[in-house]
């Protein structure tokens, strides 16, 4: 029986993965955390798409290896062709939100702690040039916007960090809490416009 509602899903590692382990997204590997083929079945209409780099990539090694996973991104949806969408703007988040069950799942680029745009507003609007709308500025290490999820004496956002969440808010880019630090999450609820 097919599902009832449509699902939008907040995170998946698929292109990191299809990236890093040099990987078709589209041959449906076992290890991908969701593929084309289960998302339809799960009812998926818009998964977050994560831009994930690790922390053995720094500088701009980490900002090459962010937009080889947009890259990724780019020509599964080139390949896949209208079968496929990257959702780049409000008018396709908000067709995304009406999608029914079974409608072809939509991907939105969403970037997991922003060490790969080394606190640059120019680097930010690469990136968003590219497709990226969600942001998490920390995730599990330490980068330019502050102390990673698991600092044991977090002291939040630096003023970069700060910079570049009022650069993406600018940009109409999406700020995910869900990796910051607590003294982070309280400040980012606190400075967030919207």
């Amino acid at each position: 029986m097919p599902p009832v509602l449509a699902v939008i899903d907040g995170h998946a590692d698929v292109f990191s993965k299809a990236v890093e382990e040099g990987l078709d997204y589209l041959d449906d590997a076992e290890r991908f955390q969701a593929s084309l083929v289960r998302l339809g079945a799960g009812g998926v209409v818009l998964q977050w798409a994560s831009i994930y780099v690790p922390k053995t990539f720094s500088g701009e090694a980490a900002t090459a290896e962010a937009m080889a996973i947009v890259d990724a991104a780019e020509d599964v949806a080139r390949r896949r062709g209208p079968d496929y969408a990257l959702v780049r703007d409000l008018v396709g988040l908000r067709s995304a939100a009406r999608a029914k069950p079974g409608d072809p799942p939509r991907f939105l680029l969403a970037m997991e702690g922003a060490s790969p745009l080394r606190g640059s507003r120019a680097v930010l609007e690469t990136f968003t040039r590219r497709g990226l709308r969600v942001l998490g500025l920390t995730h599990n290490h330490d980068n330019e916007c502050g102390d990673g999820c698991f600092a044991k004496n977090p002291a939040g956002l630096t003023p970069v960090g700060f910079d570049l969440l009022r650069a993406a808010e600018d940009r109409g880019v999406i700020l995910d809490a869900a990796h910051l630090n607590p003294v982070a999450f309280d400040q980012v609820i606190a400075a967030a416009r919207r």
